[in-house]
C-alpha cells in the first residue's frame, strides 16, 4: 500500500512539472485556466530578479507550429499587424505578453503599421498576418512572418516567446 501511495504521489507531482528544451515549467491551474509557468533572470531596475512567465498554451504542443529560421532579438522590436487578429481578445493578450517579455529582456516593442523589414539590420521586425497555416518564418536579417491561421495568435506568439526564452537560457549557461 505504501509503494502504491508513493508511486501515485510521484506520478501526480511529476505531471505538474516538466522540462522542455532546457526550460523548466510548472503547470498551474487557476479556476478553469491552465498556465505554464517558467522564469528567467532579468535586470529590472538595476536589480537581478527572476522574471515570471505564464503561458496559456503548453509549450510542448507548440512544436506543431513550424519555424523556418533562427530568432534574433535586437534591442528594438517593431511589429506590424495586418488583418483582423483581435481573435476575441486573444490578440490583445498576445501582444501584451510579447511586450512584457521583450521589455524584461531589456528591449522595446513598438507597434508600427508602417514598419517593414530593416535592410540596415537595426531592429527585429515581426509581421503578424493571417495565413492558411500557422507558422514562423524568417525572411530577412532579424525579420519574421508570424503566420496565424484560425485565430491561433496565442499559439504563434507564445511560440516566439518560448524561442526567446530558449535563447536566454542558452546565453545564461
Amino acid at each position: 500500500i505504501a509503494i502504491i501511495f508513493l508511486a501515485s504521489f510521484y506520478v501526480i507531482n511529476s505531471a505538474k512539472k516538466f522540462e522542455y528544451r532546457g526550460l523548466k515549467f510548472d503547470v498551474l491551474k487557476e479556476g478553469n485556466v491552465i498556465f505554464y509557468h517558467t522564469s528567467f533572470p532579468a535586470d529590472i531596475g538595476k536589480k537581478m530578479v527572476d522574471y515570471n512567465v505564464f503561458l496559456r498554451k503548453d509549450p510542448r504542443k507548440l512544436d506543431k507550429i513550424p519555424f523556418n529560421g533562427d530568432l534574433l532579438l535586437k534591442e528594438m522590436t517593431a511589429i506590424n499587424i495586418s488583418g483582423n487578429l483581435d481573435c476575441n481578445g486573444d490578440g490583445v493578450i498576445a501582444i501584451a505578453n510579447m511586450r512584457q517579455i521583450i521589455n524584461a529582456l531589456g528591449g522595446d516593442l513598438i507597434n508600427d503599421k508602417n514598419a517593414t523589414c530593416d535592410s540596415l539590420d537595426r531592429y527585429t521586425f515581426l509581421q503578424l498576418q493571417e495565413a492558411d497555416k500557422s507558422s514562423l518564418e524568417e525572411f530577412g536579417a532579424a525579420c519574421y512572418n508570424l503566420n496565424i491561421n484560425k485565430c491561433e495568435i496565442l499559439e504563434v506568439t507564445e511560440k516566439v516567446i518560448v524561442e526567446m526564452l530558449i535563447k536566454v537560457a542558452e546565453k545564461n549557461k
